[in-house]
């Protein structure tokens, strides 16, 4: 735990901008002129801001903190919360702030992680773009998706990837203060380029067999915050290695699911209601995981966005569902993801009935 940087509700997004800058930070701690924690304030709510000159209190939207030193459920609402930081709260006081780094310290020194491999914990949809893409488009996708690493790929290789901090660090950083106005005609101006400009390269793979120990201290040697898969599989961001404390289980099968932040305590009781009822009925055909992801695009809209991902046996299913309804969301979502899996469970059974077949024909030609 390490002291936490902290800035006013009244003070000007530009401000805390210029302070994630000066503390080589990507969350800062809100508080009132009482120092009572009011939130946290993102790099990403910063990109999608256009009133820089509006007070931090206005793009506040995650509130999370832990009132225990308690590592695995640390994690817990770190992943959930989809955060690198977690301030440390009692009685309204800040008393210091948790860093994911910390947290992969910890799971590289009290977890046997030689027989993880790196599959189990990557994220299996991997959203790719154009080297051409235009940087505002970038932006778009990065909140739409609920992401902050896009890899670049031209006539199916990888050939470099944009993250968040790309975008922060030659985009919204100028190397002195300037005034509002020049920052954000520089910024629209520069938002028209394409994303291979300020892209990183090349990029830092992985072979989804690997062991994750190795995965973290490869980030580490790269001072880097996500790999991705050789044959683009998959994908592995610093959260991912999160994974290996929080695991849970619905009807038996593996369960992970962030962004809950976005949802209040009905919703979460329907998601997990729905999810609960999937889970029982996956597990009769050899459901292994569920993987969940919430996203809010507007927390005056209530637009929602939900992805999910579930491993039947050995294949990977993917759906997704968006809307203004939660329920209606919801009921969309784990409709895809049944009859996806009434799909894989008849195809895996046409397949065993292949085999069979396959089997007497040759049982049947060693009698001639």
């Amino acid at each position: 735990m390490r002291e936490a940087v902290t800035i006013d509700e009244n003070e000007k997004i530009i401000d805390a901008f210029y302070k994630m800058k000066e503390n080589n930070v990507k969350e800062l701690v809100v508080v009132n002129k009482q120092g009572e924690y009011k939130g946290l304030i993102r790099e990403r709510d910063i990109i999608l801001e256009k009133n820089l000159n509006a007070k931090v209190k206005n793009i506040v939207k995650i509130f999370a903190k832990t009132e225990k030193e308690d590592i695995s459920e640390i994690a817990k609402i770190m992943y959930q919360n989809d955060l690198y930081t977690l301030p440390y709260v009692k009685n309204k006081e800040v008393l210091g702030i948790f860093y994911i780094d910390e947290i992969l310290e910890y799971i590289q020194k009290n977890v046997d992680l030689k027989n993880i491999p790196a599959y189990t914990i990557m994220t299996k949809k991997v959203i790719v773009a154009s080297p051409q893409i235009k940087i505002s488009k970038v932006i778009r996708i990065f909140a739409e998706n609920n992401i902050s690493h896009l890899p670049l790929v031209e006539n199916s290789k990888l050939v470099a990837i944009v993250s968040r901090r790309d975008i922060i660090e030659k985009i919204f950083k100028p190397k002195e203060r300037v005034t509002i106005g020049e920052l954000i005609g520089e910024k629209y101006s520069l938002l028209e380029n394409p994303a291979i400009s300020i892209a990183s390269k090349p990029v830092i793979t992985f072979y989804k067999k690997e062991k994750i120990g190795t995965l973290i201290e490869r980030m580490k040697e790269n001072n880097i915050s996500c790999l991705v898969e050789k044959n683009l599989e998959g994908i592995i961001t610093k959260k991912d290695f999160l994974k290996v404390l929080i695991e849970e289980r619905l009807e038996g099968i593996k369960i992970n699911v962030s962004g809950l932040a976005f949802l209040d305590s009905l919703e979460k009781n329907l998601l997990n209601k729905y999810a609960k009822s999937f889970c029982n009925e996956i597990k009769k055909i050899g459901g292994k995981e569920l993987e969940i992801n919430v996203k809010k695009l507007s927390e005056k809209r209530n637009y929602f966005v939900i992805r999910a991902t579930c491993l039947i046996k050995d294949s990977y299913i993917h759906a997704s569902a968006e809307g203004f309804n939660f329920i209606d969301v919801l009921q969309t979502l784990f409709d895809k993801l049944k009859r996806l899996a009434i799909e894989e469970k008849g195809y895996e059974e046409e397949k065993n009935l292949r085999e069979i077949r396959k089997s007497l024909l040759i049982e049947y030609l060693k009698n001639f």
